[in-house]
């Protein structure tokens, strides 16, 4: 007997065969390997998680979302919350070494760098991200960087703190980056930092229009090349989602489901 699936598992079920296809038609990958990789076997009664699966990404930015959501009404998070990007020169890594890297142990030291910059009494919640990067000196590489949700908003000293452990380079031109965020801007952020589908930069240098203005370095967006995606693919695929998250002031509660991030305020 064919079993009936739920409006939400045909739609994830369609979703995750959209994305195989995609992949099989950018990368070159064959369906069973790609199936392989990613688990065949993931199903909303037995989710993978892992972080190249877009079902198991997608259901774990949901869930972020209501964790943060759900700090925020019971004030463990304070009255504003502040968006940080940072990136350091260690994410610097070539197509050939993200596939052997570890997204768990980079998570881990950037949890280490966040919490000593900003002290205690912070709350975080994040997640690391990679970017492909096409150089000006037609250098190719993956740039791994962190995305974090901060409870507050930082002081002079915290942000002084931050731009002391990210440091500018010549490649890097703005490690830290902050917004301030809104409780409706929460959910897209969320799935922002789990995003399956990864996009590159290509770096140019851009002649101004005014007379008095130097050349500068600007990027445009570019699709990600073949063997750039199938590295990504290949390093993902070892990895559940939650290894490549971010907390500090927070810890994760033991749970079953590999997508959870069930996070809750660390006792003072």
């Amino acid at each position: 007997m064919r079993v009936r699936l739920s409006k939400q598992e045909e739609q994830d079920s369609r979703g995750r065969l959209a994305f195989l296809k995609k992949l099989h038609l950018r990368t070159g990958f064959g369906g069973e390997e790609l199936e392989k990789m990613l688990n065949e076997q993931c199903c909303t009664e037995f989710l993978c998680g892992r972080r190249a699966c877009p079902r198991c990404a997608k259901l774990s930015s949901q869930r972020m979302a209501i964790e943060i959501e759900g700090l925020v009404d019971e004030g463990e998070l304070g009255p504003s919350l502040t968006f940080v990007t940072l990136v350091h020169e260690r994410g610097t890594l070539s197509p050939e070494d993200i596939v052997h890297s570890n997204i768990k142990k980079f998570a881990s030291q950037e949890g280490r760098k966040i919490c000593g910059a900003l002290r205690r009494g912070a709350a975080v919640i994040g997640a690391v991200d990679d970017g492909f990067i096409k150089d000006v000196d037609g250098s190719e590489y993956f740039q791994r960087h962190s995305h974090c949700i901060v409870s507050g908003k930082l002081s002079r000293g915290q942000l002084k703190n931050l731009k002391q452990q990210y440091p500018k380079t010549e490649s890097i031109q703005r490690p830290v980056h902050t917004n301030r965020i809104t409780p409706n801007s929460i959910l897209p952020l969320c799935k922002y930092m789990l995003k399956i589908e990864h996009y590159g930069k290509s770096k140019f240098i851009a002649r101004p229009k005014s007379s008095g203005r130097n050349p500068y370095k600007s990027s445009a967006t570019m699709r990600l090349p073949q063997y750039a995606e199938e590295a990504l693919i290949r390093n993902h695929a070892q990895f559940r989602v939650t290894d490549s998250l971010i907390l500090v002031g927070l810890r994760r509660k033991r749970s079953a489901d590999p997508t959870a991030c069930n996070s809750t305020i660390l006792k003072r």
